[in-house]
């Protein structure tokens, strides 16, 4: 899906896969899958104070900072969105994703 869509009918999605924290600042979307959510703390520390979307798959990350967390219940995946870590990285949601997400 990312090598066909474009941002604003523009710009090219890039999907990169990081080894180390110190180029995480590089992004404006991150996303910490399950498997490496005992990193989220540190991640979510190095993004301090930066602009990027961070996208969990663990209970209780959404109350940790993650920007949005996805959930699975029953059988459904659903989301939260913590409002004050997307204010924190200077981010804007659109009303619509709003009514969609489980609020925190």
């Amino acid at each position: 899906m990312a090598e066909i869509k474009k941002v604003d009918n523009v710009r090219k999605i890039v999907i990169k896969e990081y080894d180390d924290q110190s180029s995480l600042t590089e992004c404006h979307m991150l996303f910490v899958p399950k498997s490496m959510g005992e990193l989220f703390d540190q991640v979510k520390s190095s993004l301090k104070g930066k602009s990027v979307l961070i996208l969990t798959e663990e209970e209780g990350l959404g109350k940790k900072g993650s920007g949005i967390n996805f959930l699975n219940i029953d059988n459904k995946w659903k989301f939260e969105l913590n409002r004050k870590a997307l204010e924190e990285a200077d981010l804007k949601v659109a009303t619509e994703l709003t009514r969609l997400a489980i609020l925190i």
